[in-house]
């Protein structure tokens, strides 16, 4: 890896579940509100009913809107919803990240998880993206700064 090259993830993570989710609860919201003609009736109602929609939809979906920032140094994990998350590993302290799967009932979610040195247990952070691509390229850039990936035969 060059010197001073940083590798973002941020654009799977505009194709992933999470913004899919906020994408089909912001359109029921607004096919609402043109339904019923709310907004020229009762604005007020119309502000709280955002309000509320906004949040909602935030908090149902920021669980795997998580994405990586792989510098020569570091690995940068932030959240897309909630912005000023931030948690920052220093490479040397990192043995190997591994791919996982929290199953839910018809499906999952797929994540990762980071295995310190120092601390025994490991860190799990769940993202996803539509592109097939994404495992692959984020295997490749571990693998640049010497870092383990592990894809679990069972995924």
């Amino acid at each position: 890896m060059k010197k001073n090259k940083i590798i973002s993830f941020k654009k799977y993570t505009y194709l992933s579940s999470g913004v899919l989710l906020l994408f089909i609860i912001w359109s029921s919201f607004f096919a609402m509100m043109l339904e019923t003609k709310m907004y020229m009736k009762n604005w007020y109602i119309v502000i709280l009913y955002f309000v509320f929609f906004s949040t909602f939809s935030i908090f149902i979906s920021h669980y795997n809107l998580y994405y990586l920032i792989i510098t020569p140094k570091e690995i940068i994990i932030k959240n897309l919803a909630f912005f000023w998350i931030k948690k920052v590993y220093q490479i040397e302290n990192i043995i190997s990240i591994s791919k996982t799967l929290k199953k839910t009932g018809k499906g999952g979610w797929y994540g990762i998880v980071i295995h310190l040195k120092k601390p025994i247990e490991g860190y799990t952070y769940y993202m996803s993206s539509i592109k097939p691509k994404f495992w692959k390229r984020l295997k490749m850039e571990l693998n640049k700064v010497n870092i383990e990936f592990e894809i679990n035969k069972n995924l």
